[in-house]
């Protein structure tokens, strides 16, 4: 494919045209101080877009950006001190965040426009010595001789112990319960053996290029990776099976073709390489178009590879936003935006709005639903604390739950306003001792691996048991037993209930990893199609063979269904969880309402299965998370961590037990459904100041020193083909982004730091040369072009050279 690029006489680019014909124009300064022209010292005043949407800029007098423009008009201000350094930032809705430093340049505080601080200390050589969040609760951090953590201590005064070896990797982290997970290396510096407290031991091999070629898991199951050249994936084969995944791809890396168990999935892409169609081995296509912008314009799917049988199309503003999607079935669904980016409003074809409102930190405050007489369908006010935890929600009804946390945020509680209740104990690693609901309580027990292994309730004891690769095989009972099975992938393929109901359910899934259908030995069924991770159709025996099918938007927002002609449009609250479902006439069919851990409150789910944070509900409280199975009625997920302590320290724990403001669609780790619209990069400058997210990386690449496995982690990730990113998609009121995969082109013409790499002999020499300037990370980092390196304090500062230290290891 052939990318043009034009410049003006000084050598600065005017034009980029793609291969399509599509453009991005850059307009400059005609008058220029310096006298040699870059992207560092002489960046463009304008951007402008394919359909005449314009982007200007502003800098100062060393070509840091002091505004920002977009083509509507709102503005983004920059201020910088005496050192050219962020001093405060002004959003497009006025709020404005001021940062405060260091002599070393780091980042001190962040004030927000509520002037609350987090702030952050340091010793002499740049460690982060403490965080503290914008309530007030700190987090600290102890060094060895060799600055490197040696203590991490939370809020609630709980801490994790790191050693290490002669060479600075990671060997072993034990948490607050004392409970330990144990690493060993290759002399590349490869994690090679990952060891849990019960001596139950995975094992890495790799290749020269540092591909994993060979992971053992705990019950000496293997599974094998064969690679290309270009160290891209070419086989994977499982031991004990004759289910191999062949990958093929295009002379630019796309991947053309994976063959499985199940057949061919085959993959097509534009002249920008983007994804155009997907045909699957059953014959059902879908196929995708997109606009100059790089915008998804209509999804297409043919159930017989000929016909159309659904269609998706999307329409946009002149930010990238989403306006509208509206399928050939006569739904829609529309939208509207501050002049943030915040969505104010959705409405549905059947008449039904939904509007949305927030607070100057972007937390959402209000969900209201009207029809078209303005009578109130739904509603629900929330209130949070200086961090965005929810504080109290009321209802429509009149019902209001009010929820308290402990310092680290796990949820204490929720008292209900008629009365009600519920509360929770922990231990020291974040698992459930206690449960009180309405004066019943719960007790639970777990072994040194944070499994939970006994619950004793209403005077009925239940005991769990675990296979050696962490699955919960079996709950059992006086009344009743639960067996799990697993498949080759490690994913659950069966759930067999016997005792007071006798039931089965088997599921398949291909080599994306992605589930394509479950059966129940009641002879109910399903097979999926998806639109990247989120269902697009389903075929059900619940619909008399029908299908039904699912209008989305972001992961697991779900606007409507559509089976047979029967329409219906649902309502959801901040976590994506499903409320009320109405169908045309605006009559409420359905309402739902939900415990803290997603327990059903109220309602019946029949054929809406896609109830609590929008997963979809399995089995009485299991829901399925992708990549694993998590239990509500529990609060626990019911096999380890795939991403191991990148999702936290606990294998087992749901989002940090804070239920009320995570989620965890993936099945991997919390993620915060509302997020303050901070300053860009500032908050992981702090350490992630407002608390939650995963244990740091320890380096042997992966997640968390856990080496990725392509194709057995990632549901529809790594090797998966997920459908194009639909530009500006919110989370009922948390954006992700203005542009979406629109704006990227415009981004990365905003002004870029210069880049210096200089590879030194060895270790020392490239560790001694960033220390010169006062060492900005202890352990070295490795990406892009592959290199280890270090970096010195700069690396801090926005506007000054980004310098890596390499060295050939």
């Amino acid at each position: 494919f052939v990318y043009c690029y034009e410049y003006d006489v000084r050598n600065r680019l005017t034009k980029k045209i793609f291969p399509d014909n599509s453009f991005i124009q850059y307009e400059h300064n005609v008058q220029s101080t310096s006298k040699v022209s870059n992207i560092e010292n002489d960046p463009p005043k304008r951007i402008i877009d394919n359909l005449g949407n314009q982007t200007n800029f502003t800098y100062n007098n060393l070509f840091a950006i002091n505004k920002i423009t977009d083509t509507l008009g709102n503005i983004i201000t920059y201020d910088y001190d005496e050192l050219d350094r962020y001093n405060s930032i002004k959003n497009k809705l006025g709020a404005i965040y001021k940062i405060t430093y260091n002599k070393l340049h780091l980042v001190t505080s962040i004030e927000n426009p509520a002037l609350n601080k987090a702030i952050s200390t340091y010793d002499v050589k740049g460690n982060l010595l403490s965080k503290k969040d914008y309530n007030g609760q700190q987090t600290t951090y102890v060094y060895d001789s060799q600055d490197r953590i040696k203590t991490i201590t939370n809020a609630l005064n709980y801490s994790t112990t790191l050693n290490y070896n002669k060479n600075g990797e990671v060997v072993s982290i034990t948490d607050p319960k004392g409970n330990s997970i144990y690493y060993e290396y290759n002399n590349r510096g490869w994690v090679s053996s990952i060891k849990d407290m019960q001596g139950n031991e995975t094992l890495y091999f790799y290749d020269n290029a540092g591909n994993v070629v060979r992971k053992v898991k705990p019950d000496n199951s293997e599974t094998l990776h064969e690679y290309y050249n270009n160290n891209l994936l070419k086989k994977i084969e499982f031991s004990g099976t004759t289910n191999n995944i062949f990958f093929e791809y295009d002379g630019n890396s796309n991947l053309t073709k994976l063959t499985d168990w199940t057949g061919e999935y085959k993959y097509s892409y534009d002249n920008r390489n983007r994804l155009i169609e997907i045909i699957e081995p059953s014959g059902l296509k879908i196929q995708y178009a997109y606009d100059a912008n790089n915008r998804r314009t209509f999804l297409k799917l043919f159930n017989d590879g000929i016909v159309e049988n659904y269609r998706l199309n999307y329409s946009y503003d002149s930010l990238n936003r989403v306006t509208q999607i509206a399928d050939n079935l006569n739904s829609n669904v529309k939208f509207t935006y501050d002049i943030g980016s915040r969505k104010l409003s959705q409405e549905y074809s059947n008449g039904i709005k939904t509007s949305f409102a927030y607070n100057n930190l972007d937390f959402l405050t209000q969900i209201k639903s009207l029809n078209s007489s303005q009578s109130c369908l739904f509603q629900l006010d929330y209130t949070q604390d200086k961090n965005g935890n929810i504080l109290s929600e009321s209802e429509l009804n009149g019902l209001t739950k009010t929820y308290s946390y402990d310092n680290i945020y796990q949820l204490l509680g929720v008292n209900y306003s008629n009365g009600a209740s519920t509360s929770f104990t922990y231990d020291v690693a974040g698992n459930r001792l206690n449960k009180t609901e309405n004066g019943a309580v719960s007790s639970y027990s777990y072994n040194n691996l944070n499994q939970l292994t006994q619950l004793i309730e209403n005077g009925i004891q239940t005991n769990y048991y675990y296979d050696l690769n962490g699955n919960l095989t079996q709950s059992s009972n006086a009344n009743e037993t639960i067996n799990y099975g697993y498949n080759f992938l490690n994913k659950v393929s069966s759930i067999s209930k016997t005792g007071l109901e006798n039931v089965t359910l088997n599921m398949a899934y291909n080599g994306l990893d992605k589930r394509i259908s479950k059966t129940y030995s009641t002879g109910e069924s399903y097979n999926y199609c998806y639109d990247g991770l989120n269902v697009l159709s389903e075929t059900s025996t619940q619909y008399a063979g029908n299908k039904a099918y699912y209008m989305t938007g972001a992961i697991d927002e779900i606007y409507a269904r559509t089976i047979n002609g029967q329409k219906e449009f649902y309502i959801n609250d901040k976590l994506n969880s499903l409320r009320k479902v109405t169908d045309i006439n605006q009559n409420i069919l359905k309402s739902f309402d939900y415990k803290p851990f997603g327990e059903l409150l109220s309602g019946t789910s029949g054929n809406n299965h896609y109830l609590y944070i929008g997963r979809e509900k399995d089995f009485d409280s299991i829901y399925f998370y992708r990549n694993r199975s998590y239990n509500s009625a529990n609060g626990v997920f019911q096999q380890a961590d795939p991403i191991g302590i990148a999702g936290g320290l606990n294998l087992y724990a749901y989002v940090n037990n804070n239920p009320i403001n995570f989620i965890d669609p993936l099945g991997f780790c919390a993620i915060p459904e509302v997020s303050p619209d901070n300053p860009p990069d500032f908050r992981n400058d702090l350490g992630d100041v407002t608390g939650g997210g995963g244990f740091p990386p320890l380096g042997g690449g992966g997640f968390g020193g856990m080496p990725v496995m392509v194709g057995e982690v990632l549901t529809g990730g790594i090797t998966g083909i997920t459908s194009p990113a639909m530009p500006g998609q919110v989370y009922n009121g948390s954006k992700t982004g203005e542009g979406g995969k629109g704006s990227q082109e415009n981004n990365k013409y905003k002004p870029k730091r210069k880049q210096i790499f200089t590879v030194f002999k060895n270790r020392k020499e490239a560790k001694d040369a960033a220390s010169k300037n006062g060492l900005w990370n202890i352990k070295p980092e490795k990406h892009g072009n592959g290199i280890s390196h270090f970096h010195d304090i700069n690396h801090a500062n926005k506007n000054k050279p980004n310098i890596h230290y390499g060295f050939n290891d």
